[in-house]
């Protein structure tokens, strides 16, 4: 047996059922973060036999299946959360993500807004909120939550993303080239596609401008 192997049968029989179900979750969370899907639901799923109303464990696992491309059941798991927790926003903003995998921006839109009427400055529902708006092409509504958003976070680079995308389909390249060059030297990592298109918008603009 290597000793990977051993390390991680060491890590399951240490973190046994009587256990901290807490510290179970952080095992899984692991997990899951390594891919081992398969080992972080049994290590969720036996926090849940034995503590049902564990909120973690039901954000776990959802967060597992939304990483697997698995909306529908990481909505499952999230709305068990939120019903555990109505007052945390954080299942609500889960919940906008898995909507936005599945395609569906308009409910995605309404959990966001839910966990903001909880929480009017939680910025990780802004920036979900922004995305959905993306995508249903509300460029007008993605630019003025990626507004607040940069007050909250001036160096969300997402928002600043997400913002240049908006702007490069209301057709105004300079600031969508503005909020693009923010977005990378925040670290984000801005698609090479939408590099390549608004560097050559911007360029034709230019063209354009000087044969004027």
């Amino acid at each position: 047996m290597s000793e990977d192997s051993n390390i991680r049968t060491r890590d399951l029989e240490f973190v046994s059922p009587l256990d901290n179900p807490d510290m179970k979750c952080g095992l899984g969370e692991k997990y899951a973060g390594a891919g081992d899907f398969a080992t972080a639901e049994k290590l969720y799923r036996e926090v849940i036999a034995q503590f049902p109303g564990h909120y973690g464990a039901r954000m776990g696992l959802g967060d597992m299946f939304l990483a697997q491309d698995r909306a529908d059941d990481a909505i499952v798991e999230y709305e068990n959360a939120a019903r555990l927790n109505p007052d945390n926003p954080t299942a609500y903003v889960s919940m906008g993500a898995a909507f936005i995998q599945k395609g569906d921006f308009d409910t995605a839109v309404n959990e966001c807004e839910e966990a903001l009427f909880i929480d009017p400055h939680h910025a990780p529902a802004l920036k979900n909120l922004t995305w959905a708006y993306l995508e249903k092409g509300d460029y007008d509504m993605c630019l003025r939550v990626g507004k607040v958003l940069l007050g909250i976070e001036p160096e969300s680079g997402l928002a600043h993303n997400n913002i240049a995308v908006a702007w490069f389909f209301k057709k105004d390249f300079a600031k969508a080239m503005e909020h693009m060059n923010k977005a990378l030297s925040c670290g984000y990592p801005v698609s090479p596609d939408f590099y390549r298109d608004l560097r050559a918008a911007t360029e034709e603009m230019e063209g354009i401008g000087g044969n004027g």
